[in-house]
This record gives structure tokens, C-alpha cells and sequence, in this order.
């Protein structure tokens, strides 16, 4: 949803598959925030969205926080799944009664947030 309405908004640049090698948040420094890409490239914004994920190199710039992940043994899965032809199938057709469904399997599941 966010890339579909930046997509459309004026004025906007979404930069895809664009490594981060530095972040500068700080909007008093000359310039604003910038991004500067692993090509070296500097980007300035008033907007960076960082979708980095779990292992961000990012969020230490912005955040001043080190908040790496602890490893807990547990694992997570997320899936897409198309649905047309689930709807087809009667047996299937329950599954997908809810697309903000949630699916906990296995001994021990419980909901993230």
C-alpha cells in the first residue's frame, strides 16, 4: 500500500534495490537527512523509509540504539498465497474465508507482534 501511493504521489523517487552504505538523519546538518547508496550516490529527503528489515544497518544512525535480533531458536514464516484456485477447491474454499486470517501451526505457535 505505502508503494502504491508514493508511486502515485507528486514529487516522489522510490529507489528499489538500492543498497544504504550510510544513513545521515540529523535534518539540521547542510543538506537535511540524506542516504548515501552503496554506489555512492547521496539521496536528501524529507522522507527515508529504511525497509532494511530485522538485521537494519540503518536503525543504529537513526535510532542510536544497537538492536540486533537474539537468537531464540523459534523460527518464523510469512507466505503469500494466491487464493483463486483455493476458492475453487470446497475442501480449500474455508481457508481463505478472512484475508487478515493469521495461521499458527505447530507445537508452541503463538502470535507475534
Amino acid at each position: 500500500m505505502l508503494h502504491r501511493l508514493a508511486h502515485t504521489a507528486p514529487g516522489v523517487r522510490i529507489c528499489l534495490g538500492a543498497p544504504a552504505h550510510a544513513v545521515q538523519p540529523d535534518p539540521s546538518v547542510a543538506g537535511g537527512p540524506s542516504v548515501t547508496l552503496a554506489c555512492g550516490r547521496v539521496l536528501y529527503a524529507d522522507l527515508v523509509v529504511a525497509t532494511d528489515g530485522v538485521k537494519s544497518t540503518l536503525q543504529k544512525a537513526v535510532t542510536g540504539l544497537d538492536n540486533r535480533p537474539t537468537p531464540t531458536g523459534d523460527a518464523a514464516y510469512r507466505a503469500v498465497v494466491c487464493t483463486d484456485l483455493m476458492l475453487q477447491d470446497p475442501e480449500l474454499r474455508p481457508f481463505c474465508g478472512d484475508t487478515r486470517d493469521d495461521r499458527l501451526d505447530g507445537a508452541g505457535s503463538s502470535p507475534a507482534s
